[in-house]
């Protein structure tokens, strides 16, 4: 998937109404006096946690649709479980 289709996907499942979440952002004063290759790090960083967030809050979809397709509990109980290991 390429970084502009990763963000079309991401712009289609914005986080719930009820949610506040922020993604940790480095202060752009220290971040000038870090070394490029920490600097690279944090972007990466930055990169994997948005796109985590993004899967996250797809997770409530996926099992709202389960739910309401009468699914076996099992397969309920291993959306809401994923859900829960993706924010450890």
């Amino acid at each position: 998937m390429t970084q502009e289709q990763s963000k079309t996907t991401m712009k289609r499942h914005n986080k719930p109404e009820n949610v506040e979440i922020h993604l940790p952002e480095c202060e752009q004063s220290i971040c000038n006096e870090l070394p490029s290759k920490a600097r690279v790090t944090n972007v990466k960083s930055q990169t994997i946690q948005t796109a985590l967030l993004s899967s996250i809050n797809c997770q409530p979809e996926v099992a709202k649709t389960v739910l309401k397709a009468n699914a076996d509990k099992a397969v309920l109980t291993t959306c809401l479980e994923s859900i829960t290991l993706a924010t450890l």
